[in-house]
């Protein structure tokens, strides 16, 4: 595992409000303490000692990810512009799981700032709504969406910018010929 994946992996977890944490962090140690005032030792048909412990902390572990799973759904829903109330209710509420696996697999992608003026904007956007910037400029040859920092186009194999102009006799920047 790479330092990318772990730096990675904090920053999704650190979405997490303090208020999640501290739900799930109350309902473990609430269950913990539910479980030591309930009767063991194989009374009314309970499991002994050391089943009950390891039924306890098992649960509330459970319990617990779960919770903070629904305050992930919640604070990541927000960040990607999607109803965060809408999507904490569905996750909560659609039975045996399948409003998270609902959100996993319809979430939008995340917001990123516009480079002119820093607004959030999605990633599928061509022009940022704000300030009319090219987040996505196009290529005046073929109309393909192109990256800023191409100096050729990839689809069309035209400088970029220069629509209509015909491939210099030159091999393009890479060493890749043109096809006539």
């Amino acid at each position: 595992m790479n330092d990318n994946n772990k730096t990675r992996f904090r920053d999704e977890l650190a979405i997490l409000s303090p208020i999640a944490v501290t739900i799930a962090v109350a309902v473990f140690v609430g269950i913990q303490v539910l479980c030591v005032m309930l009767p063991k030792g194989g009374e009314k048909g309970l499991p002994p000692f050391p089943g009950w412990v390891f039924l306890s902390i098992g649960g509330g572990l459970v319990v617990a990810a779960w919770l903070l799973l629904i305050g992930y759904i919640n604070a990541d829903a927000g960040r990607r512009g999607m109803g965060r109330l809408l999507w904490t209710c569905i996750a909560l509420l659609v039975p045996n799981a399948l409003g998270i696996l609902a959100y996993f697999l319809l979430r939008k992608p995340k917001l990123q700032p516009c480079p002119g003026c820093h607004t959030m904007v999605s990633p599928e956007f061509r022009f940022c709504p704000h300030c009319g910037f090219a987040l996505m400029p196009a290529c005046t040859s073929c109309g393909r969406a192109i990256r800023h920092e191409f100096t050729w186009c990839p689809y069309c194999g035209k400088p970029v910018g220069t629509a209509g102009e015909e491939m210099p006799a030159a091999a393009p920047p890479g060493g890749m010929v043109p096809r006539p």
